[in-house]
């Protein structure tokens, strides 16, 4: 029986004088040789030497059962041991010890793999008079001595209604338990399965079966306690029906039909199966009709800059170039970028008069100004329009910076605008500096004979307008007319509430654009005999050397009397 040491009695008297508490801390569990567990506990006990202490830890809970009466417990659970002991005791923090009991000599055993060890509780009273108030215990034992079977009873519970709840009452892997015929008797398929949400699996099996019809069902119990390792046992039975049910030995068992047996003795199979359920679970990519982000970051989509002209802002001051902020840029068409992300300092370079450079961006490293002269970024002395310095997925180059002047780029994964215009005015159609070409489609309705387009200022222009006079179309029916001046006629629009159409093409060579055009114009038709008006085709050509302002703007595009227009241009 337990008994507190003289020592002990000591500390507690000594503690209560003086008002102190008293701090029990450790337990220390011992294999004492020749101790005798029958015998009273030596009251003058010592501890004892390290060599026959054999394990040692803190107290696990402390709780009073009364005013003057309260324990202390060790609780030891299967990562713990191997050892063998038959001596406990009680130790406080200054190595004191307090009480000490004798035991009959046990093992402590842990889990070595597939070898289940023991879990072990060990408790101490102490009682004496005011033992609560000088060990300043204030919580009850009986809120913590947990029952641990129905603890770990419920772990087991909650886990087989999630696995209930995944998979339903019944479900197979692939060919797991399928029932196939084999003369008289029939093999039950190695695999697995969940049957009341419980995992079993099976090799093979054979049974045999002497009347028909009738059924092969799977029953599964588990058996064990909470002191040893839960084993699911598993058996097949013939029967015509089944359920679940509770055994003599209230054991749950969970059943499920795997096939029904005819009269011919063929198999007719009843298993709820899935394929490929456990390869989904584990595998890195199951969802392979996607795109993981990898994949994403692979796509061959080129960066653009949100804005209306796709273009990058920048501002010159002072031989000093800056970036300006809120400016996204989409990197593979999911990621953005904003420029406000940037610290300054990494949005703004110092230009050296006399310089050409190249503003470049890349994901992994923001902004970078290359010089062209400088002979690491450019070894070759390539112009700066040659195509190894074009933008790339990774690498984007946002323009050229020149006389203190920006050109930027057009960054966009397809450089396609759609402007729609009425009235009058200049529409700078955006022409980035690395773009050498473009494509533009005008369609214009006008309910008067008015309205037209072109590009000014061009060094050479030639028009051919050829119509078609009246409704009949004979050679005597026909009108040529040609004109050059430093106008690119587009459009010359006097439909009359049908539809002119034109197309029209440039290309760029150094600074020279050079154009042309063709319009088609669709009038109604008109009396006979009338010859003021008809269908019309115009040619144009011309050649327009670009200002620096049209590099870095773009292209201007005057227009005039327009009552409904609308605009494709792509660049490329």
């Amino acid at each position: 029986m337990p008994v507190i040491t003289h020592a002990g009695e000591r500390l507690i008297a000594e503690k209560q004088g003086m008002q102190q508490p008293l701090i029990v801390s450790q337990f220390v569990l011992a294999h004492v040789p020749d101790l005798n567990e029958t015998e009273p506990e030596n009251r003058h006990e010592p501890l004892p030497t390290a060599e026959f202490i054999q394990y040692q830890a803190p107290v696990t809970q402390a709780g009073f059962i009364n005013p003057n009466a309260v324990v202390y417990s060790l609780v030891m659970d299967t990562s713990v041991g191997d050892f063998e002991f038959n001596w406990l005791g009680l130790v406080a923090e200054d190595n004191t010890l307090v009480a000490v009991s004798y035991v009959p000599s046990q093992w402590k055993k842990k889990t070595h793999g597939a070898q289940a060890g023991n879990s072990l509780t060990r408790n101490f009273m102490l009682a004496f008079s005011g033992a609560q108030d000088i060990t300043q215990i204030e919580v009850s034992a009986d809120t913590w001595q947990i029952d641990f079977s129905a603890r770990l009873n419920g772990i087991d519970k909650r886990q087989r209604l999630a696995n209930l709840d995944l998979y339903g009452h019944d479900v197979f892997f692939n060919e797991g338990f399928k029932v196939v015929r084999h003369d008289n008797h029939y093999q039950i398929t190695p695999g697995v399965g969940y049957v009341g949400g419980v995992r079993l699996s099976t090799e093979q099996h054979l049974l045999k079966i002497t009347s028909q019809p009738t059924a092969i069902w799977v029953d599964v119990c588990r058996q064990g306690s909470v002191t040893s390792d839960l084993e699911n046992e598993v058996i097949f039975k013939v029967e015509t029906e089944l359920t679940d049910y509770t055994d003599r030995f209230q054991r749950r068992h969970w059943v499920a039909k795997l096939a029904d047996i005819n009269r011919q003795g063929e198999v007719l199979d009843s298993r709820r199966v899935t394929h490929g359920f456990a390869e989904h679970f584990i595998s890195d990519n199951p969802h392979n009709q996607y795109l993981t982000k990898t994949l994403a970051l692979q796509l061959p989509i080129m960066p653009a800059v949100v804005t209306p002209t796709n273009r990058l802002s920048v501002i010159i001051e002072h031989q000093q170039l800056t970036i300006l902020p809120h400016q996204v840029i989409r990197w593979r068409g999911w990621q953005d970028f904003n420029t406000s992300d940037y610290p300054e300092n990494q949005r703004q370079f110092f230009i050296q008069p006399g310089k050409t450079y190249h503003l470049r961006w890349s994901p992994q490293h923001g902004f970078a100004l290359k010089a062209l002269v400088d002979t690491t970024y450019n070894p070759q002395r390539l112009d700066e329009h040659d195509v190894v310095f074009d933008t790339t997925y990774d690498d984007v180059l946002m323009g050229k910076i020149e006389a203190n002047v920006f050109y930027p780029a057009i960054i966009a994964t397809k450089r396609l605008y759609r402007p729609q215009l009425k009235g009058g005015g200049i529409l700078w159609l955006p022409l980035g500096y690395r773009d050498r070409s473009f494509r533009l489609v005008v369609s214009i309705r006008n309910s008067k004979a008015v309205g037209k387009m072109n590009f000014i200022g061009v060094n050479k222009g030639h028009q051919a307008y050829f119509s078609m006079l009246g409704d009949k179309h004979g050679a005597e029916k026909k009108k040529l007319q040609t004109i050059s001046s430093d106008h690119f006629l587009i459009t010359s629009n006097n439909s009359q509430g049908e539809v002119c159409m034109s197309t029209v093409t440039g290309d760029l060579i150094d600074n020279d654009l050079y154009l042309q055009a063709h319009q088609s114009e669709y009038v109604k038709k008109v009396a006979e005999g009338d010859e003021s008006d008809g269908d019309e085709e115009l040619f144009s050509m011309g050649i327009k050397a670009l200002t620096p302002e049209e590099i870095q703007r773009g292209l201007p595009l005057e227009y005039w009397d327009i009552e409904k227009a609308t605009l494709v241009f792509e660049v490329f």
